[in-house]
């Protein structure tokens, strides 16, 4: 199928955009909760409209969770503050609350909290606050830190862009090591500073405690909170004084549920099977991270779905996926049942966050540009995709792209998580570990988890030219001896 049919047949920007604003109207998609699960039946919905067959639902167990009620309190001021998502989490399943343990407490300030900051400091029955620097980010950062070698940027506004800063917000640095340290040092509590970050401090973290592990802890036990360098000001005062005494509260319930997946078909004319996902679960509105990607996922099960059988040389399942914010279990459960299929997988494509680039400035207000944020693009490393990516990316514009290869390889699931180069950081992980190629986009904006992520955060204008240019991928996939 050639480049001008596929834009001929494929949804506007608009259309797609107002997908995007459907998914919006369930906000804090979590999963297990009635808003996740009307989103599902609408991508249900949207799925039979486009002509799948076998659109259903796959439910595995999963962690649901809820949390509330949290606060800071410094010398009896209220100091604005945000949970930090996976603490106060001390055991697989129940209700959680901060008591006596948490009230009038010593605040003890350590810096960033580095292992030396600990050496001599007594935490005990105290709540230690930390400075949570996060890493530079651009362009080259990602094709140099993420990726060992081969990594092909095309950014041809480089030169003549305003570059804005921004910080990498989702990789580990100072935190959470010394929440960590602070916890296993008898810490009552945990405070972090996000010294890089929106200056409100909210930030709905995905759930790093799996790291806890490999720091001889088996959970994120004691209660955490995030604040932002507004907050910090007031702070300081106190803190020079050395008199600064400390009340946190926070209430978390874990318990049993679902992750609930939709699943759909597009037959081919032979079992050789494409995967095209996104996941649909949310905080926040959600609209960059994800209803972008999910939305792209609805427009091309329409667009395959209005093409006759006999030009679908291989199958195709389109799927969302449930679980991003807790244990990632829908995703887990999704591969193994694929896997067990017995198909030939021949790859899995993702698509997320499409959004605008957003920066600090030297107050850590946001700034908010209306260019798409840099893209990243995981690529498998056969069958010549990597140079298909390459060509097709400068061919259609797709600016600020970093195609990244990667290798084929399995990870074992039940180790500790940690990051290597090369590895695939994106929603299909569980698809490279399980030995699935995988092309996958992402981009890296720094609002991913504030409040900040709702649809006026999405520029339109890329929404067609990227699933359009996903849909020259499948072809391509569909083509692939």
């Amino acid at each position: 199928m050639d480049k001008k049919m596929i834009n001929e047949k494929f949804s506007s920007g608009a259309e797609i955009f107002s997908t995007i604003e459907e998914l919006c109207r369930n906000p804090h998609r979590r999963t297990g909760s009635k808003e996740s699960a009307a989103a599902a039946e609408y991508i249900k919905e949207r799925f039979e409209k486009a002509g799948l067959s076998d659109v259903h639902f796959e439910e595995t167990e999963a962690v649901n969770f809820d949390v509330s009620d949290w606060f800071l309190k410094v010398n009896d001021k209220d100091i604005d503050c945000f949970m930090i998502n996976g603490t106060l989490h001390p055991e697989p399943f129940g209700s959680f609350e901060t008591g006596d343990e948490c009230t009038g407490r010593e605040l003890v300030y350590l810096g960033e909290g580095r292992a030396e900051d600990f050496e001599e400091a007594d935490v005990r029955g105290k709540i230690v606050l930390c400075d949570c620097p996060w890493f530079d980010s651009d362009e080259e950062v990602y094709a140099t830190k993420w990726c060992r070698e081969g990594a092909v940027t095309y950014d041809p506004d480089k030169n003549s862009r305003t570059l804005l800063r921004k910080t990498d917000s989702y990789s580990p640095n100072a935190w959470p090591y010394n929440y960590i340290m602070a916890q296993q040092k008898g810490a009552a509590g945990f405070i972090g500073v996000l010294n890089d970050y929106f200056d409100d401090g909210i930030n709905w973290n995905e759930d790093y405690s799996e790291i806890a592990l490999s720091c001889g802890c088996e959970a994120f036990e004691i209660p955490g909170l995030w604040i932002g360098t507004k907050a910090m000001k007031m702070l300081k005062p106190l803190l020079k004084e050395n008199r600064a005494k400390a009340s946190m509260g926070l209430k978390t319930e874990y318990r049993k549920g679902v992750a609930r997946n939709v699943v759909g078909v597009i037959e081919g004319m032979s079992d050789d099977t494409i995967i095209v996902h996104s996941h649909y679960d949310a905080v926040f509105a959600g609209a960059v991270q994800d209803a972008s990607g999910m939305s792209e996922i609805i427009a091309l099960a329409g667009y395959f779905g209005s093409i006759p059988k006999e030009q679908r040389k291989k199958t195709v399942v389109f799927a969302a996926l449930d679980g991003h914010y807790t244990d990632y279990a829908g995703h887990q459960d999704f591969v193994k049942k694929m896997l067990n299929k017995g198909k030939n997988l021949v790859c899995d494509v993702v698509i997320e966050h499409i959004g605008k680039e957003v920066g600090l400035d030297k107050d850590n207000s946001p700034v908010i540009s209306d260019e798409p944020e840099i893209r990243l693009i995981y690529v498998t490393d056969i069958k010549d995709r990597v140079n298909m990516i390459t060509s097709l990316v400068k061919a259609d514009d797709i600016r600020r792209t970093v195609i990244m290869p990667v290798e084929l390889k399995t990870h074992d699931e039940d180790t500790v998580y940690e990051f290597e180069q090369d590895e695939v950081i994106s929603d299909a992980y569980y698809s490279s570990c399980a030995g699935i190629p995988v092309i996958s986009m992402l981009s890296p904006q720094m609002y991913l988890f504030h409040p900040m992520d709702t649809p006026e955060m999405v520029p339109e204008k890329e929404l067609k030219p990227v699933g359009a240019a996903f849909a020259q991928i499948i072809h391509y996939l569909m083509e692939e001896e």
